[in-house]
């Protein structure tokens, strides 16, 4: 067990997302430096579907990854609703997957705008062909 917070982080590698996009391994402080100069730059898309889903996939400082040598460190998440940006609940939690490139992440990320705008999108002609049955009797 960890005695002190300090030494416990001084475990993990941490990064921080460059302009270009790629990665690099940083002590804590550059990465809390990082953080505070550029406080967005871990927030790569957010989106809320019509049908209220919230979609968010973000930059993760830490590796994720389990028994891999490629560092996880971006991850998309779908919420029931709400938007953390705004202050609203997001509700329960959908799914949620983990990338090992930003241009993996983006492109996860719209896979899912993609599922869950088509998974509502049969909802909603599901919901209209019973409707239409019912107002027939």
């Amino acid at each position: 067990m960890f005695d002190r917070f300090d030494d416990m982080m001084s475990k993990h590698t941490t990064y921080i997302l460059n302009k270009d996009k790629t990665y690099s391994a940083v002590s804590m402080g550059e990465y809390i430096e990082w953080s505070i100069k550029f406080p967005d730059d871990r927030f790569i898309k957010q989106e809320t579907l019509a049908n209220g889903v919230y979609i968010s996939t973000v930059f993760l400082p830490i590796d994720h990854a389990i028994m891999s040598d490629v560092p996880v460190l971006f991850e998309t998440m779908i919420f029931s609703g709400g938007n953390r940006k705004e202050g609203i609940d997001l509700g329960e939690t959908y799914d949620q997957l983990r990338y090992t490139s930003y241009t993996d992440a983006v492109e996860g990320h719209i896979k899912q705008v993609e599922f869950y705008t088509k998974k509502m999108n049969s909802l909603i002609d599901e919901y209209n062909k019973v409707t239409k049955n019912e107002k027939k009797k």
